[in-house]
């Protein structure tokens, strides 16, 4: 995941994965040749004044959490912990970082049917990837196997 916070930095030179027209003061500038739609009509958002959402930003920042949150949990919950539980919480964490930006800030998505950005369904697929193996690591191999019938001690 901090390959992931670093690597965003890559949309940034290339001027992808930016949001809606904003005047935070961290909005970016994007050129005419990487914009999209209607954001490539100068004369409503001009160069010079036109600043948009840093959606690659608030990635990478989620992204690092993650990081940070992933150690918090291996030390914090070392003795629970099973083998991919770690991975599990990733697929979930990243997954609805990845539905929020999607189908909050992305002007450039990708889109299932003209309406359902596809990172959404793959963040959601994440999610529910992540719950299934913690249900199985925590619920259903976690059970103890049960004696089958009434068991003999002693007998010969």
């Amino acid at each position: 995941i901090m390959g992931q916070a670093i690597g965003r930095w890559g949309n940034y030179a290339n001027q992808e994965l930016y949001g809606p027209p904003t005047t935070l003061p961290w909005g970016m500038q994007i050129q005419e040749w990487a914009r999209t739609g209607i954001y490539r009509d100068l004369q409503t958002y001009p160069i010079e004044t036109t600043f948009f959402h840093p959606s690659f930003l608030y990635e990478s920042l989620w992204c690092f959490l993650g990081f940070l949150l992933l150690l918090w949990a291996e030390r914090k919950f070392a003795a629970w912990m099973k083998h991919g539980d770690l991975f599990a919480v990733y697929l979930i964490f990243y997954g609805v970082g990845r539905a929020a930006l999607e189908s909050t800030v992305r002007l450039d998505a990708l889109t299932y049917g003209g309406a359902i950005p596809t990172a959404v369904l793959f963040g959601l697929g994440f999610i529910a990837l992540g719950v299934v193996i913690l249900l199985l690591n925590h619920v259903l191999l976690n059970r103890k196997s049960k004696p089958q019938g009434p068991t003999l001690q002693g007998a010969s």
